[in-house]
């Protein structure tokens, strides 16, 4: 199979398996602040944060043994590709003790410092110290997952990932709806999260035959190969982690636990909507591991330009159907009184319109080696987001840190793009304008959906709704049509064909 149709392949699997667990996440939100509250929920938003901040331990060894374990696959390097694998394992193994012992004697100190109500402190503190000692099992296994990417099988990787996730979702919807305590539903959530993943074990036995984890595999000399890259990779990790999630902290110290729930329903449309499209991009380097590797300069600059049009293509009129369907959405979804967010939802979404596509270089550049040049964009990038975020948040509310996210992007994001055309060697300007191309091709459908949506159409039910979306983003989807060339649209109704979604 081609890396191009393989890279679409990949990137429908990735996508399809991620939508079934996204259904599942959405009711257990409104679920969760009616059972349980919206300041324990608050909690349970903090707790894994803060874990997730922690994960910045991993330096960014992940993604570089992954590099290398795809350069030794692709070479046939049995010996290093078990040196690799092991010496991943042992220092994923070293994190996930590190992590649980900074949560066991640091546990009230982390808790304190946000604005959480007194008789909640006990159970905040529980609820992080279990999700610190189950680390200790989680961050291998996220090394013995990382092997699925490392070979570009995109397919059996998404599929396992969609059964521990789906599976997950489903006890803590049943936990929440039976109203079990927040510790409880802790503790059952992350065994459930174990027990599920140990079939990955057998399937990554069967996928790479000839694997072995041990410790006289384990080297030094590996270790030492793959940390200049992986030291830039813990910097993108961490400037990423921190203009995500970074958001939350502000408003869980600066606010109170129970904006970090309005926060997160509001930011649940964008959010959503880039777990989708960091499906997409996030096939990207691993792919570009692999055609470095055979020195394909040919594949990475096609992957670069019909990466960023593909990619505009896809969320543009994701990010257009979102302001369009927000309004409804949260009506049907949790209510009336939060119409009061709908707005500053909206104007998260307006990121994907004012910079389409033009992430995916950042990816490919920093693939190649570049980590320097585009952390320091990052790092721009989230000072900024900071700065902004505490600043306007007295007058604005949760909404400050969103207006930081979105001026962050427009002062970093497209100036960026033209310095790494120039690494890349790429002419900008075909890219740059076709992409805003489709977001002009778009604006009249728009303006037209949005009108009836927000002030002719009254949506009592999720069946109007849905239906209503999938109009919408087929309206939305139509102009993108005309970008495609005559090739894209023959090879693109063959993919189709190969994933036998053209049976009807």
């Amino acid at each position: 199979m081609s890396q191009r149709k393989l890279f679409f392949k990949n990137t429908f699997y990735n996508v399809f398996f991620l939508v079934i667990t996204q259904l599942l996440n959405l009711f257990i939100l409104p679920l969760f602040i009616n059972n349980i509250g919206a300041e324990l929920y608050g909690i349970w938003i903090l707790s894994n944060i803060i874990i997730g901040y922690m994960g910045v331990l991993d330096f960014g060894f992940g993604i570089g043994v992954q590099k290398y374990l795809s350069k030794a696959y692709i070479g046939n390097q049995k010996l290093y590709f078990n040196q690799v694998f092991s010496t991943g394992i042992a220092l994923h193994l070293f994190i996930g003790i590190l992590i649980a012992i900074l949560v066991v004697y640091f546990n009230h100190n982390i808790v304190s410092f946000f604005n959480i109500e007194a008789t909640l402190l006990v159970q905040a503190q529980q609820v992080l110290l279990i999700a610190g000692i189950f680390s200790v099992l989680i961050w291998p296994m996220k090394m013995v997952s990382s092997v699925f990417p490392a070979i570009l099988d995109y397919k059996l990787d998404s599929k396992l990932k969609a059964y521990v996730s789906f599976t997950k979702t489903l006890v803590l919807l049943l936990s929440v709806y039976i109203s079990l305590d927040i510790v409880t539903i802790a503790l059952i959530y992350n065994m459930v999260g174990v027990l599920m993943w140990l079939p990955t074990i057998f399937s990554v036995r069967k996928s790479v035959n000839y694997i072995q984890c041990k410790f006289s595999f384990v080297r030094k000399s590996v270790f030492k190969e793959i940390f200049s890259f992986s030291m830039g990779m813990f910097f993108l990790q961490l400037m990423r982690m921190l203009s995500v999630q970074l958001d939350n902290l502000i408003i869980g110290r600066l606010l109170s636990v129970r904006e970090v729930s309005h926060y997160k329903i509001t930011s649940t449309p964008f959010i959503m909507s880039e777990s989708f499209l960091g499906m997409i991009s996030g096939v990207i380097m691993p792919t570009i591991f692999a055609a470095d590797a055979n020195n394909n300069r040919a594949l990475i600059n096609r992957m670069a330009i019909i990466g960023v049009k593909y990619f505009a293509i896809c969320s543009v009129p994701m990010a257009l159907a979102g302001i369009v369907l927000t309004k409804p959405f949260f009506l049907l979804w949790v209510g009336s009184e939060y119409t009061n967010l709908v707005v500053w939802a909206q104007i998260y979404m307006l990121i994907y319109i004012i910079a389409p596509g033009f992430g995916v270089i950042s990816n490919i550049v920093f693939a190649l080696g570049h980590t320097k040049k585009v952390n320091s964009y990052f790092m721009l990038s989230v000072i900024i987001n900071v700065t902004l975020s505490i600043l306007l948040i007295p007058k604005y509310g949760i909404g400050g840190p969103i207006l930081g996210t979105l001026i962050s992007s427009i002062t970093v994001t497209i100036p960026s793009f033209f310095h790494y055309c120039k690494i890349l060697n790429l002419h900008w300007r075909d890219m740059f304008f076709t992409s805003y191309k489709i977001v002009l091709a778009s604006t009249p459908l728009f303006l037209l959906l949005y009108t009836v949506s927000n002030f002719y159409l009254d949506f009592n039910n999720w069946m109007s709704f849905i239906l209503f979306a999938a109009l919408s983003l087929t309206c939305l989807l139509l102009p993108m049509f005309f970008f495609l060339e005559i090739e894209e649209k023959k090879k693109i109704k063959l993919l189709l064909g190969s994933l036998k979604l053209n049976r009807n």
